[in-house]
């Protein structure tokens, strides 16, 4: 039996062979000009950083329906008081509106602390690495690649990656 579960990872898992594919078949034209280069690569971390966000999401969501109690005791903790008697859609969409990168990721860690038990990095090294990579996506695709000194910049552990 398929569960909603093995669909999220299989659409996730599924985006990944394409993005291979695509790689694989730009790569000539890259090598013969290099000029497209740039995009190509902020294209790429845009596309695999919101990926990940959506799976992330896709997690939180399936929790949700499957915590609605806990998720609601949660989010009214949290200062949300309509979670109290909202509809299951407004609920998961409070629950999936913690997953950001804003403040290394910490609304994101507390709540898969609640829904999960863990957090969903498994430590600091690779916490840092992703949310790096989803304040880069921020960077490229809000603020034209970035500017030093603004508020994203100002966040990243690993200021090599611009």
């Amino acid at each position: 039996m398929t569960t909603k579960l093995d669909v999220t990872f299989g659409v996730y898992s599924g985006r990944f062979g394409q993005l291979s594919e695509y790689i694989e078949a730009v790569t000539p034209g890259l090598i013969l000009n290099r000029r497209g280069l740039p995009l190509f690569v902020e294209s790429t971390i845009v596309l695999i950083e919101a990926w990940h966000e959506d799976l992330l999401a896709s997690l939180v969501a399936l929790a949700t329906c499957e915590k609605e109690p806990e998720t609601r005791r949660y989010l009214i903790g949290q200062g949300r008081r309509e979670a109290a008697d909202c509809t299951l859609e407004s609920l998961i969409a409070m629950a999936v509106g913690r997953i950001g990168f804003k403040n290394r990721g910490q609304r994101m860690e507390e709540i898969f602390l609640e829904l999960f038990g863990f957090s969903p990095w498994p430590n600091d090294t690779i916490r840092n690495q992703i949310v790096d990579l989803g304040l880069l996506r921020q960077i490229v695709v809000h603020h034209s690649s970035g500017v030093l000194g603004d508020d994203y910049w100002n966040q990243l552990t690993d200021k090599t990656l611009l």
